[in-house]
């Protein structure tokens, strides 16, 4: 019998959550291509096999392929890996086909993905090893048109382990309700690797091989150990003795330096039964009181080596709680958002739920200056640029609204009303979800 495991299924509450927070506005309101611009879509550095999308702009016809649950099956192959498979990047878009009110461009918010990984058999799909289902939130990536896509991103629960390669499909839910119209999840094509997947359709089930790859990405551990025989177990699945916890992206990526470290079952989650151990508060405390020093990469991201180098009673799991935007590190932010239960706003430097004059001057130098970038040496993780693009190995700054890589004057005087009331809190059908007022 086939073991269905999970993504995240740890952390699926938190999913949700997040496509109704203030990372929502991002979901589906991604920034137009310009032409002077190049399309950079990667994937993360850890990244031990990756193929990236192709770029709309220079394809002729659409760089997506439908791969929806009960109707059909794109399946990719890959090398042979180093380490267990313990997160997993993907790029995709919506369609409506069914003329119900299209056919063209809609959205979705948090959508349930079952991903599956197969071994080899002689160049195509063999046995399944796994298969993992979770809920994630889509992260704007680019635009074609009126056509947006986004990227997902999930830390594997447990790790998948396929030394000597294999095949991995992606498929996304059809639709939330059977009122629905038939809001389809397209898979994006990649120009890299070997011209070769698998297609099958479920209404005549048949099964052809495609002149297309897909666009996915895969970062391995090596220094993960798999329990039992170092593979997988008789019923398919990897052992969960040696499963890290998961986490899905709201909206970044899974990139960083460091590797998800284990020998063995996450601490304060015995028997998989769901009981998830909170990280002591001391911990974090000290993590904030010293975070510069942790910080010995400068990266203003925590890895769990950083973390335990200093703090040797750090649970292994807890990077994974920590880590809400999937990069396999720790920021300020996500120290403050898991004490706090909230998404806090960028422009909130200390974290305090309020906007300080000094916090507000930060954004109107963005605004002066036409923009801003990614910069781990800036106080809040950015700096004022003049070229006004969109950051693109950061997250886009909450002010931002608009995801234009600029603080408009509109997009200001929405700060400065959380400055005059004295807070913000978060809240549902906001351009930016938020509300005036203290949390």
């Amino acid at each position: 019998m086939r073991s269905v495991n999970r993504i995240a299924a740890t952390c699926c509450a938190a999913c949700v959550m997040m496509a109704g927070s203030a990372q929502a506005q991002y979901l589906w309101d991604a920034p137009e291509l310009k032409g002077d611009l190049p399309f950079i879509q990667s994937c993360p550095s850890t990244a031990e096999f990756g193929q990236t999308p192709l770029d709309p702009e220079a394809t002729s016809g659409f760089t997506a392929v439908e791969s929806s649950d009960e109707v059909v099956l794109h399946t990719d192959n890959f090398t042979a890996l180093s380490g267990p498979i313990v997160a997993m990047r993907w790029w995709g878009t919506y369609f409506d086909d069914s003329f119900v009110t299209g056919p063209g461009p809609c959205t979705r918010t948090g959508v349930t993905f079952v991903v599956k990984f197969f071994e080899d058999n002689g160049g195509a799909p063999g046995r399944e090893v796994t298969s993992l289902s979770g809920v994630l939130a889509p992260t704007a990536a680019y635009a074609d048109g009126e056509q947006n896509f986004s990227r997902f991103n999930a830390i594997l629960d447990p790790p998948v382990h396929l030394p000597q390669g294999g095949w991995v499909s992606v498929q996304g839910q059809t639709r939330d309700s059977s009122s629905e119209s038939k809001c389809n999840f397209y898979w994006v094509k990649s120009g890299e690797g070997d011209s070769f997947a698998f297609r099958h359709v479920f209404t005549n089930n048949t099964t052809v091989s495609t002149n297309y790859d897909l666009a996915f990405c895969l970062v391995t551990d090596p220094t993960l150990v798999i329990e039992g025989e170092g593979a997988t177990d008789g019923e398919g699945a990897a052992d969960g003795e040696g499963a890290t916890e998961g986490t899905v992206d709201g909206e970044g990526a899974v990139d960083g330096e460091g590797a998800i470290e284990g020998e063995g079952s996450p601490e304060g989650n015995p028997g998989g039964e769901g009981e998830v151990e909170m990280i002591e508060d001391r911990l974090l405390e000290t993590l904030l009181q010293n975070f510069l020093g942790v910080d010995t990469e400068t990266d203003r991201g925590l890895t769990l080596a950083e973390i335990q180098a200093v703090l040797p009673g750090f649970p292994g799991f807890g990077i994974t709680q920590l880590d809400r935007n999937g990069d396999l590190k720790v920021s300020v932010w996500e120290i403050l958002e898991y004490r706090g239960g909230g998404v806090l706003h960028r422009a909130d430097i200390n974290g305090d739920e309020q906007l300080s004059l000094s916090e507000i001057l930060r954004l109107v130098q963005f605004h002066n200056a036409g923009g801003y970038i990614c910069d781990n040496a800036g106080e809040d993780g950015y700096g004022p640029d003049l070229s006004k693009g969109v950051p693109q190995t950061c997250s886009v700054h909450t002010a931002d609204t608009a995801v234009d890589g600029a603080i408009d004057m509109s997009e200001l005087l929405r700060a400065i009303q959380f400055y005059n009331a004295g807070g913000y809190r978060e809240c549902d059908n906001t351009e930016d979800g938020f509300c005036p007022g203290a949390a």
